[in-house]
């Protein structure tokens, strides 16, 4: 049996916490043993709700459980403070997207995972959703060609609530990193370099709430836009080749390939599946050993490095 925690019960370690239940009672492999969060209302709701063990302060956590793996699933600017503790345990992690708030932080988890020998598995769900795994495939058979550009769209939901921003890491790092780990994860190829222009419209110099991102692998071009302003979410990915174009729609899962101009656009089945299911599994898989994490923290330590230094060399404050 794989004994699995959740430290960090805000949306994302919710849907942990559903997910992994889901699973426990499907696969009998898998049981949700404990959760972590300092506040002491939300940990005795869902220890009950979800009928596991529930903790307020992390090592005591990490003294009383005895865990295959655990979910990081608190604040970003946290991931390190938290990760640390349980890595020196010999707790294997899925640490949730961006791995860490700077690549001094990731490369400080990268080296201790490799120290203790500990499995890092980041929480890039895009690779997990199944109109991308589709959209993978029929890349990899030809359906559209050479791949020339690739182009992602992630905006909203905003207004201008400043409070609902993680302004520790801007929107770079908190949104467009899934579209440019999804370039990599398409080409099967690792971005070479990151171009980033952004701009900060609600608090002006201190973090970027809007950006457009280039990445360039191996002669392919990759254009990410991300903000937290505008109104509704969407989330798009075009894929343009030499033989047609793919259009997909992250959130609905629909694929859509074009060819010929005037006519519709067909839409390519896609067997429908929430991409957090998808993603637990896999790291089901690692802990039992049958597979190795898709996102290593390796893997995030280069990606989180190229976006700062992109964001660095390229940023435009206005308004």
């Amino acid at each position: 049996m794989i004994r699995v925690g959740v430290v960090g019960i805000g949306n994302m370690g919710k849907n942990h916490l559903r997910v992994l239940k889901q699973l426990e009672k499907e696969t009998g492999k898998v049981r949700l043993e404990a959760i972590m969060d300092i506040r002491l209302d939300v940990v005795e709701k869902y220890s009950r709700m979800y009928g596991c063990r529930g903790y307020t302060d992390l090592n005591e956590f990490i003294e009383k459980e005895d865990l295959d793996g655990a979910v990081v699933s608190v604040p970003t600017h946290l991931h390190r403070e938290v990760s640390i503790p349980l890595i020196e345990r010999g707790i294997n992690l899925l640490i949730e997207k961006p791995m860490a708030k700077n690549s001094v932080d990731a490369r400080k988890i990268f080296d201790l995972s490799s120290r203790y020998n500990v499995k890092i598995l980041v929480g890039q769900i895009e690779r997990f959703n199944p109109a991308v795994r589709k959209m993978k495939t029929l890349i990899n058979d030809g359906y559209i060609g050479k791949v020339l550009t690739i182009s992602a769209k992630r905006v909203g939901p905003g207004g201008l609530d400043k409070n609902s921003f993680d302004k520790r890491i801007g929107v770079t790092m908190d949104l467009a990193i899934h579209d440019l780990d999804i370039f990599q994860y398409i080409l099967d190829k690792e971005i070479e370099k990151i171009l980033i222009y952004s701009g900060s419209l609600i608090q002006p110099y201190e973090y970027d709430d809007y950006s457009f991102s280039l990445a360039y692998i191996d002669k392919v071009i990759g254009m990410a836009e991300a903000n937290w302003l505008t109104p509704y979410k969407l989330r798009k990915l075009y894929v343009t080749g030499t033989e047609g174009v793919f259009e997909l729609d992250y959130i609905s899962q629909t694929l859509l390939y074009s060819r010929e101009m005037g006519r519709d656009p067909v839409e390519i089945r896609v067997d429908k599946v929430e991409p957090l299911y998808n993603e637990l599994k896999h790291f089901i898989k690692v802990l039992e050993g049958s597979e190795e994490p898709m996102v290593s923290a390796g893997d995030a330590y280069r990606l989180i490095t190229l976006i700062e230094v992109g964001r660095q060399e390229h940023t435009t404050n206005g308004f």
